[in-house]
C-alpha cells in the first residue's frame, strides 16, 4: 500500500528558529530570515504529456493533463484512502482520464477554436465535478477536498460566460497574485497542486507544482531573483529532457514519456501588469524557465509529431492561480505548523 507522505516526511524547525521566533515577537522591528523548502519527488506524480491527447486539443490541454498528474499524486501518496481508480493504473488510463476532463468537465477548446485552452473557472469546477462523480462511484473511499487562490475580483463574468464560474473554495485575489506562502501551505497540506502561469497578453500555461526551495540569502524577507526555485511536472515536457541524461525520454513512438522528471523554474517577487488594466502594476511571483515549445501535427499519422529535443526557448510568466486537491479526512498537524511559522525559517526534508 502506498505510504502517506506524512509518515515519511517531516517539517524540521530548529531550536534556534524557535528562539528566533520568540525574539521576533518581542521585537517586531527585527527582520527575520525566511526560508521555505518543500522537497519534491517526481515518482509521486503522473507524467502525462499533453501532446499525447489528439489534435487539436493536445496543444491546449495543459490544464486537464496537469490535473490528471496531480490526481495521480493523490493515488500514489494517499492510495490507502482513495484507491487507484481516480486516474487508473497506467498511462492509457491517465490518457482516458484527461480526455474525460477535456471533453466532459473542463470545456477545453482546441487550437483554432474561438476559445482555445481551459479557463480558470472551468478548470476549478471541472476538477471538482470529476472528483465528485468518482466518489459517487466509489462511496467507500475518502472524498477529495479542494482549495485554491486565483487572481481576479469576480467568480462569474456575464460578459464572458465561456470562462465558467470559480467555485467558492477558490479565494479571489483582486490586487495581487498568489504568494509563495500560499503555495507552500498547499504543498505542506499534502495537496496535489495545479498552478497557472500567465503572460501579459493573457496567454497562459498550467503545470503541476511539486516543490520549492527559497533561501533568503540576504535576510530581507523578500524573495529576490536568484534566491528561489519551484519544481514542477510540466505537461509540455513531463520527462524533462532539458537537463535529463536519458537519450529517449519519449519512447520508441516519440509520444509516450517513460518516467516523470522535474522541471525547475526560477521564481522571484516582482510587479506584474494588471491583467485587466496594464497601466496598473500588482505584486506577483515572476517565473522564468526553458520551456518546451511543442511538437508539430503529423497530418499522416493523425497525432502530434515526435518530441524534438532542440525545441526549447526561454519563457517568462507570472503566477496567477493555484488549485489544490487532497483526500479527507486530512492530517492537520503540518498545516498548523506551516501557518504558525509562515514568513520565518521553515525547512522540510525527506526522511533518510
Amino acid at each position: 500500500m502506498p505510504r502517506s507522505p506524512f509518515t515519511r516526511r517531516r517539517c524540521q524547525v530548529s531550536v534556534a528558529l524557535v528562539a528566533l521566533l520568540s525574539a521576533a515577537l518581542l521585537s517586531a522591528a527585527t527582520p527575520l530570515q525566511a526560508n521555505l523548502v518543500w522537497d519534491a519527488q517526481a515518482s509521486d506524480y503522473g507524467y502525462l504529456w499533453q501532446y499525447s491527447i489528439p489534435p487539436s486539443l493536445g496543444a491546449e490541454a495543459c490544464g486537464p493533463t496537469s490535473t490528471t498528474n496531480a490526481f495521480t499524486f493523490l493515488q500514489n501518496t494517499q492510495g490507502g484512502r482513495i484507491g487507484n481508480q481516480l486516474t487508473g493504473n497506467n498511462y492509457s488510463d491517465w490518457l482516458n482520464a484527461a480526455e474525460k476532463l477535456v471533453n466532459d468537465y473542463m470545456h477545453t477548446g482546441g487550437s483554432g477554436s474561438l476559445h482555445p485552452g481551459t479557463f480558470p473557472g472551468n478548470l476549478a469546477t471541472g476538477m471538482q465535478q470529476y472528483a465528485q462523480h468518482w466518489h459517487e462511484q466509489n462511496p467507500d473511499r475518502a472524498e477529495i477536498q479542494f482549495n485554491g487562490v486565483c487572481f481576479g475580483d469576480k467568480r462569474y463574468d456575464p460578459e464572458h460566460p465561456e470562462k465558467g464560474t470559480l467555485p467558492d473554495w477558490v479565494k479571489l485575489l483582486p490586487d495581487k497574485g498568489p504568494t509563495i506562502e500560499q503555495l507552500y501551505g498547499m504543498l505542506a497540506g499534502g495537496a496535489g497542486v495545479v498552478m497557472k502561469m500567465s503572460q501579459q497578453d493573457e496567454s497562459s500555461h498550467m503545470v503541476t507544482l511539486a516543490g520549492m526551495d527559497w533561501n533568503d540569502n540576504n535576510g530581507d524577507g523578500i524573495m529576490d531573483r536568484g534566491e528561489a526555485t519551484l519544481s514542477v511536472i510540466d505537461p509540455l515536457d513531463p520527462s524533462s529532457y532539458y537537463g535529463n541524461t536519458d537519450p529517449e525520454p519519449y519512447g520508441v513512438d516519440g509520444l509516450q514519456p517513460q518516467k516523470a522528471a522535474l522541471t525547475t523554474l526560477d521564481v522571484w517577487q516582482a510587479l506584474a501588469p494588471h491583467p485587466e488594466n496594464p497601466e496598473i502594476s500588482i505584486p506577483a511571483l515572476a517565473i522564468e524557465y526553458r520551456q518546451y515549445h511543442g511538437s508539430e501535427f503529423d497530418l499522416s499519422g493523425g497525432h502530434y509529431g515526435p518530441y524534438v529535443s532542440s525545441n526549447y526557448g526561454l519563457t517568462g510568466l507570472f503566477i496567477t492561480g493555484a488549485y489544490g486537491m487532497r483526500a479527507v479526512p486530512e492530517p492537520t498537524s503540518v498545516l498548523l505548523w506551516s501557518t504558525l511559522f509562515l514568513g520565518v525559517s521553515l525547512t522540510r526534508r525527506r526522511r533518510a
